[in-house]
């Protein structure tokens, strides 16, 4: 074979082995790429994954403790109402301010229900007129219907008006009570009486402040005559308070009437007393004390607050009479 010859052997055997070679780089640029997964955590004791690549990266959800729901108690409305004794209006409260019943006219109208109100509590209701004046044309007077034509009397506290009248209940004890009597029979020794076996006509038992302390109320008589006219010597009525004052109990003697000596010419003078009710009458959440007074021609009704000013006092707030 000449130079010729091989020469175009050689250029001839370059060229098929370009084109083998070309073929391949164009098999390889058409085969897809992979990607190799990311290893996975060995992560066991946190709860928690990690991430890798560009994943989007999540997290929990926040822990929301919410407000446990409150309820809101509503005060009561203040009290508004008219007080009414045997005698006439005692007086009145509007939005829970107290008035005698000598400060303007009574804000009441006929055809206004009444409470009854006894020692025992609420004993009936009435429907009054409008108010007139009453005794010596002086104070107003609501008449209630009620009446008592003998000794002893006994009359109840009229109240208009929705509020609550016992926030403390009144207990109604015994009057066969000797401790009481005992009580009784030392202090109206004070007043120059002996009497060994006093009777007890009235003996209540109440918190009168709410503070979780009762008190007493008791009321103690005697009318050898069987009432007030012609009361003899030795004849009493009174009425006490048996409260807890500082560290010891003491006696607040509201009211007390004695006849301890009477000539023979001499007309036996003599006051009685009762307690017609204990109740919240101002609508304040205290409990106040109610007394009516007797004498041979005439009646008064008053309430009693007590103070509580470290000595022990019980103060009128209102009061409402009619006699001669």
């Amino acid at each position: 074979m000449n130079r010729i010859t091989r020469l175009l052997v050689l250029i001839t055997a370059l060229t098929v082995l370009a084109s083998a070679c070309g073929g391949a780089d164009d098999e390889a640029a058409e085969a897809p790429s992979t990607t190799e997964a990311p290893a996975a955590s060995n992560a066991e004791d946190d709860g928690e994954s990690t991430e890798t690549g560009d994943a989007p990266m999540t997290s929990a959800a926040p822990t929301t403790t919410e407000a446990p729901a409150t309820t809101t108690t509503e005060p009561p409305p203040p009290a508004n109402g008219v007080l009414v004794a045997s005698e006439g209006v005692l007086g009145w409260v509007v939005d829970g301010v107290l008035f005698a019943n000598d400060n303007g006219v009574a804000p009441a109208a006929a055809g206004d229900e009444y409470r009854l109100l006894r020692p025992e509590g609420v004993t009936g209701t009435t429907i009054g007129p409008a108010p007139e004046l009453g005794c010596l044309g002086t104070t107003p007077f609501i008449d209630l219907g009620v009446t008592a034509d003998s000794w002893p009397y006994d009359f109840p506290i009229g109240v208009s008006g929705t509020w609550d009248l016992f926030p403390q209940a009144v207990e109604v004890l015994a009057t066969e009570n000797q401790t009481y009597k005992d009580i009784t029979r030392a202090l109206i020794a004070e007043f120059g009486i002996d009497d060994p076996d006093p009777q007890l006509l009235q003996v209540l038992r109440v918190d009168l402040e709410g503070d979780g302390v009762d008190e007493v109320l008791v009321v103690a008589e005697r009318l050898q005559a069987g009432g007030l006219a012609g009361a003899q010597a030795g004849d009493y009525s009174i009425v006490y308070l048996r409260k807890v004052i500082g560290n010891e109990v003491q006696q607040l003697v509201l009211h007390h009437s004695t006849l301890q000596n009477l000539a023979p010419d001499e007309f036996g003078y003599l006051e009685a007393f009762r307690v017609p009710t204990v109740a919240d009458l101002d609508g304040d959440g205290q409990m106040e004390i109610v007394t009516q007074g007797f004498y041979y021609e005439g009646s008064w009704t008053e309430m009693w607050e007590y103070v509580e000013n470290g000595q022990g006092e019980a103060v009128v707030a209102l009061s409402v009479g009619c006699g001669v």
